[in-house]
């Protein structure tokens, strides 16, 4: 294995003791978003890779499925991070923009996207476009960060002298949006992190 396999390992392991020194276990809070998910089958997308938290994780449970992010950066990071562990043979990374997804109507059986909406440039475009890529009974697990956790990662950014932008969507504004649409909605929360489970042609 080679060293920026290692370095890049390195640095993910010290983000994750970083965020449990604040009482959040994120890698804990995302295999229970994968279990509250169960049953997970047939054809897969993650949107928002990032560096490959929840990809990992869904890889960890022999998984196979696509990933999506519009950072070839990020991409990279992730793939590192499937490699240490062996997993990268799981994953099929693309670089992507899920408001403009290339796939086909009514392609995928379950789409995860964990920790990404905050980074939406236009919610409703994303909802809609994720939406019309899934199969008539499928199902899209999306949760993002709580209020809570936002302050979390606001305060670790800033000790990395960085900045972590304020949320400009959050879970609420999405089941507002669905509020009249004919899907099932189930909300699943956690203190840092919030999570809804959209059933697509499910009646309420």
């Amino acid at each position: 294995m080679n060293d920026k396999i290692l370095e890049n390992h390195k640095k993910y392991i010290e983000r994750i003791d970083l965020y449990k020194k604040s009482g959040w276990d994120f890698i804990e809070e995302r295999k229970e978003i994968i279990k509250k998910s169960l049953p997970i089958q047939g054809k897969i997308l993650e949107i928002g890779a990032g560096k490959g938290y929840f990809s990992v994780e869904l890889a960890k449970q022999n998984y196979k499925f696509i990933s999506i992010d519009n950072s070839t950066e990020e991409l990279e990071y992730a793939k590192m991070n499937l490699q240490y562990y062996d997993l990268l043979k799981n994953v099929e990374f693309r670089v992507m923009d899920a408001e403009k997804s290339e796939f086909t109507d009514n392609y995928f059986d379950v789409i995860f996207c964990v920790g990404m909406l905050h980074h939406s440039q236009n919610y409703k475009k994303f909802i809609d476009e994720t939406i019309r890529i899934l199969k008539p009974e499928g199902k899209f697990v999306l949760s993002d960060f709580s209020k809570k956790g936002l302050g979390i990662i606001q305060e670790n950014h800033k000790a990395e002298g960085r900045v972590h932008p304020e949320n400009s969507v959050y879970i609420s504004d999405i089941i507002e949006y669905l509020f009249e649409k004919n899907y099932e909605i189930i909300r699943i929360d956690s203190q840092f992190q919030d999570t809804i489970i959209i059933y697509k042609n499910r009646a309420k």
